[in-house]
């Protein structure tokens, strides 16, 4: 065999091992840089591929034709090295900003190689030279084929670097693996060298490139990498960032019981110097361990809770054993982590006593809201029972007292009149306590059920009109409707609508003096549905904000200076729990001095709330 077919022989046997790798590359995609690895043996075949053809050829032509396709080869195998060493070293993030600008230089040296013969920027006067031992094509590099040569040099060694570097902070396995990688790109690039300066040591071959024939050297160490050291299944990942610096303690042991590595959680607990650790028997290096480590000697698999005393405090840990194997899938160590969990019981036994706690606490909150529960049943029960009782006698009381005004009203009987006008009164105004006391206790029993029809809201505000006038006249206010025309008909109940907002009226004359009360009516639109809105403004007192908080609770009264006027202090609170049990509510803005604004809103279509008596109480 001549030097010529073993050349070609090199090139068939790299070939065939470069494919065969990006089979297995291919295979183990989802591992860190094997895509990268991948593109940089698809570079290395298209280059031996368009060098064979470049050897075989005889023409011209020919020649030319598989050179060219060479120069798109080395882009492809420069790309995938830089890549890979981006990838393989954590900086994957740069690879991926500095993409677009990484194919600016192949785009344009691709154009600029196959329309060489037209400005000849890439090779200057090429010719066929036939008097060697094979005809080559030889040529003189121009400006382009200088430019690009730098650049893949430069990417080439700025891969280096970045390998050369994460080698030095590798441990034994990782390092072997970049070992394998620098080795097989440094060897082409040492030939590419040697071609690029015309000093190829092979008389009659001064034509002969031996990068591609390189890769017959490069590529069975790069397999070796693959297969010894599980280059494609096996990627590096930062262990600065996750032995370093976790946590919890690691220790690695051999099969002896001696330890080989170890990080810097478990500093703090050992015997002697962590440098001096290494290599020593884990029970010599671990203080206050030995009958833990007695226990867990032969074991190569496991998972515990355990509990060390140190100074006198109980020291809680999570321990875990995991066995670690070699390339050959035998044994070959432990792994021994552990966490100290000594926070977490502490908190779960604090949780558990708060718990217990609570539980109590909740028990005797049940029974405190069952007993209230019991009480105020008890009472709506009593309250809804006694109605008819208490209705009775004062209504014959009342209409005894008006037959006794109209007999006395012609006699001379002095100031019996105005006594028996005060008791009408006093009956009037117990009969209205007792009348809101049971209809607020029929609300909270869930008894008050409402009357609904359709009727038109004209005449329900004309009837408000007629009432509440003299009401708001009396204290020489001004009495003014603001009506929205068109407001149509409302389903609801008519009585109900009626009592609260001439509540709102009454409460609003009390509170005004020489001032105006406003009632607008308006139909609006809501998320829940066409509404109804009864507002009542005045110009009266007003209210503070605090006393606005306590302005819908029963029994409450305005009781500052100057401002008490009597009533049950019922009104307002069961107006709004009117407004509610038909679906709507009242709203409520005021300031001292500067007058009240009350909106009821009320859905025009009024449909009892289920969940109401529920609700309320």
């Amino acid at each position: 065999m001549n030097l010529f077919s073993l050349f070609l022989f090199l090139l068939t046997c790299s070939t065939i091992i470069a494919v065969g790798l990006i089979v297995g590359a291919l295979r183990h995609r989802r591992v860190r840089g094997a895509l990268q690895f991948a593109i940089i043996l698809a570079g290395e075949s298209m280059w031996m591929l368009g060098y064979g053809g470049e050897l075989l050829s005889r023409s011209f032509g020919g020649k030319r034709f598989w050179d060219n396709l060479q120069f798109t080869a080395v882009d492809i195998a420069t790309l995938g090295i830089f890549l890979f060493a981006l990838f393989y070293t954590q900086r994957e993030h740069i690879g991926r900003q500095l993409a677009p600008l990484l194919l600016v230089e192949p785009v344009a040296n691709a154009l600029l190689v196959w329309s060489d013969a037209l400005h000849h920027l890439v090779r200057i006067n090429p010719q066929l030279d036939t008097g060697g031992s094979f005809p080559a094509l030889v040529y003189t590099y121009g400006p382009w084929m200088w430019l690009t040569l730098g650049y893949t040099y430069a990417l080439d060694l700025i891969a280096l670097g970045l390998l050369l570097r994460h080698l030095q902070h590798s441990r034994l396995l990782y390092r072997q693996q970049v070992l394998a990688v620098i080795c097989g790109v440094l060897v082409p690039l040492l030939g590419s060298l040697v071609t690029v300066l015309r000093v190829v040591p092979i008389r009659g071959m001064e034509g002969l490139d031996l990068s591609p024939i390189t890769f017959a050297i490069a590529n069975p160490i790069i397999a070796w990498g693959v297969f010894r050291y599980r280059l494609l299944t096996l990627a590096p990942i930062a262990r600065h960032y996750v032995v370093d610096q976790m946590g919890d303690g690691m220790v690695v042991v051999d099969m002896n019981g001696r330890v080989i590595d170890l990080n810097p959680a478990v500093h703090p607990g050992l015997r002697v110097p962590p440098d001096e650790a290494i290599g020593m028997p884990i029970n010599q290096v671990l203080i206050g361990w030995h009958d833990l480590l007695e226990r867990y000697r032969d074991v190569h698999v496991a998972r515990d809770e355990i509990s060390l005393v140190a100074d006198g405090h109980t020291l809680h840990f999570e321990l875990q054993i995991s066995p670690l194997t070699d390339w050959r899938n035998h044994q070959a160590g432990r792994l021994v982590i552990w966490r100290d969990i000594t926070s977490r019981k502490r908190a779960e036994q604090q949780l558990e006593l708060q718990r217990q706690q609570l539980e109590n606490h909740a028990i005797a909150l049940q029974q405190a809201k069952e007993a209230a529960e019991a009480a105020s049943q008890a009472k709506s029960l009593f309250l809804s029972t006694m109605s008819h009782e208490l209705r009775t006698p004062l209504t014959a009381i009342l209409g005894y007292t008006e037959l006794i005004e109209a007999e006395v009203e012609y006699g001379e009987f002095g100031n019996l009149a105005a006594d028996i006008q005060r008791v009408k009164t006093s009956g009037n105004h117990l009969l209205n306590l007792i009348n809101s006391v049971l209809e607020y206790s029929k609300i909270e029993a869930g008894k008050l059920v409402l009357d609904n029809e359709l009727f038109e809201i004209d005449y329900l505000i004309a009837e408000l009109g007629t009432v509440a006038r003299p009401l708001i006249e009396h204290n020489a206010n001004s009495f003014v409707t603001d009506v929205q025309n068109d407001l149509g008909t409302m389903y609801g109940d008519k009585l109900r609508v009626r009592q609260v907002v001439l509540n709102l009226l009454s409460n609003a004359a009390k509170f005004t003096n020489s001032g105006t009360v406003t009632l607008r009516v308006a139909r609006e639109e809501l998320p829940t549905g066409a509404c109804l809105v009864f507002e009542v403004r005045d110009t009266g007192i007003g209210m503070s904000a605090e006393e606005i908080e306590q302005l819908f609770q029963e029994f409450t009264q305005v009781s500052a200076e100057g401002r008490r006027s009597g009533g049950t202090g019922l009104g307002l609170a069961l107006s709004r729990k009117l407004c509610q049990l038909m679906g709507g509510d009242i709203e409520v803005r005021s300031l001292p001095d500067a007058g009240s604004v009350f909106r009821a809103l009320i859905p025009a279509r009024a449909e009892p709330v289920a969940e109401a008596a529920t609700a309320l109480q």
